[in-house]
């Protein structure tokens, strides 16, 4: 999954799987070119099925060869081109060892593993040196990428304007991010090279500290002052923890138990069912105490967050305040200077209304001297048109009346007709005749 198209040619596969030119011409850069897209399209569609079970951002040469081969061939090629990516450290790279992390700290380590040459040769440029089979190996442009996502994600559904908190555990468990433990300690170590995050270091128990106990994930990137509460948030919240995970074990041995005495009853075995029971009565009042412990570590945890976030609140309203005052001051914004602004409006105002109403009587006289001339004629012409109109309609009135008698006098004539026609039919001399 992850390949190219272009994979499944065998024409180009051939050409890519050969050993690189000896000169740096445009196969070189082709073949170079054609394999880092391989290695990075592979790389990211593992990253998308991690389940968190093995590192999905680190690769080694052996794992290459066998993911590449294809009909029973490997890229012969496949050794100089990552001698080459490695020794220009811009595409590829290793992760920090422990020792580096140990001696010079995690930025200075994740950016030396980063950008200095690994694998150059003692003398001159000459050919640069293959890495070993199992040498553990990454690509820099997937590291930054999945990090970036990691800190948008959970900085993003925290919703808050405050830093943030989070365990190493919580994130290891975290449904949504899947990855294995080496990875997040690549990634984090990333995000710490850009001041993204910062581990706060807790004692525990056994007076150690761990680098990952506590992730702060930074808001203000700037803002890199260590807040004294943000070590006691983190204590309660490894504390938290702790009694979480032992009222699981609780829960567990009371089920446990609870069987084991549903079983000796049944057998009829009093006595050894009594004992379980003590013992199942014992590991409840462990719970209940465990879950007294935990609820006055939560207010307690709850106080110091509210406190931790009223701080960033009050940190808010101040700076607030002071860009208010300043751009009043640059502005002049005092109540005088308004209430003087004001006035000149309210005169500007009465100027615009004086100057409308002297143009409009003026335009007023112009127009008055022809509209009693205009209207005069209209009238006249109105008074015209009326006369026609009712001369036109006594004309047509007159001649319906003429069409009306001749119509009444014909249909008198065909009545008369018809009634003699009819006297005459009913005679019998007339019949006879």
């Amino acid at each position: 999954e992850g390949f190219p198209p272009e994979w499944e040619d065998d024409v180009t596969t051939a050409t890519m799987f050969s050993s690189l030119p000896r000169r740096k011409n445009a196969e070189w850069k082709q073949k170079m070119q054609f394999w880092e897209n391989v290695i990075v399209s592979t790389q990211k569609a593992l990253v998308r099925k991690r389940s968190g079970d093995k590192s999905c951002l680190t690769f080694t040469y052996s794992e290459l060869s066998i993911r590449f081969q294809r009909k029973g061939l490997n890229p012969r090629c496949l050794p100089e081109v990552l001698a080459y990516h490695l020794r220009d450290g811009s595409k590829l790279s290793r992760p920090p060892s422990n020792t580096e992390m140990s001696t010079m700290g995690a930025m200075a380590s994740f950016i030396s593993s980063m950008t200095r040459s690994l694998y150059v040769t003692a003398v001159g440029e000459g050919q640069p040196t293959a890495p070993g089979e199992e040498e553990l190996l990454l690509h820099r442009g997937l590291v930054e990428t999945e990090a970036k996502k990691i800190y948008d994600d959970i900085v993003r559904s925290a919703g808050v304007d405050s830093d943030l908190l989070v365990p190493f555990q919580e994130l290891l468990e975290n449904k949504n991010l899947k990855f294995h433990e080496d990875d997040l300690n690549l990634l984090l170590q990333y995000l710490e090279s850009k001041g993204l995050v910062s581990a706060i270091e807790v004692e525990m128990k056994t007076g150690t500290s761990s680098k990952w106990q506590i992730v702060r994930f930074r808001r203000n990137v700037k803002d890199t002052k260590e807040i004294p509460s943000e070590k006691y948030i983190a204590m309660f919240k490894l504390a938290i923890i702790d009694i979480e995970k032992k009222m699981k074990s609780y829960e567990a041995r009371i089920s446990e138990l609870d069987i084991k005495v549903r079983k000796n009853i049944r057998k009829k075995d009093k006595n050894k069912a009594r004992l379980l029971l003590r013992r199942k009565k014992r590991v409840e009042k462990n719970l209940q105490n465990a879950v007294n412990q935990q609820m006055n570590l939560e207010k307690i945890f709850d106080s110091l967050q509210n406190l931790h976030s009223d701080r960033e609140i009050l940190k808010a309203m101040r700076l607030g305040s002071k860009e208010i005052d300043k751009v009043m001051k640059e502005n002049e914004l005092t109540p005088e200077a308004v209430a003087e602004a004001l006035d000149d409006v309210r005169d500007r105002i009465m100027d615009v209304d004086a100057v409308n109403n002297a143009l409009s009587e003026e335009m007023a006289e112009e127009e008055n001297e022809g509209i009693l001339e205009e209207l005069a004629n209209l009238e006249l012409k109105v008074a015209n048109e009326d006369e026609s109109q009712m001369e036109n309609k006594t004309k047509k009135s007159e001649n319906a009346t003429v069409r009306n008698e001749v119509k009444l006098q014909g249909k008198d004539k065909r009545e008369t007709k018809v009634i003699t026609s009819k006297r005459e039919s009913k005679d019998p001399v007339a019949v006879v005749l």
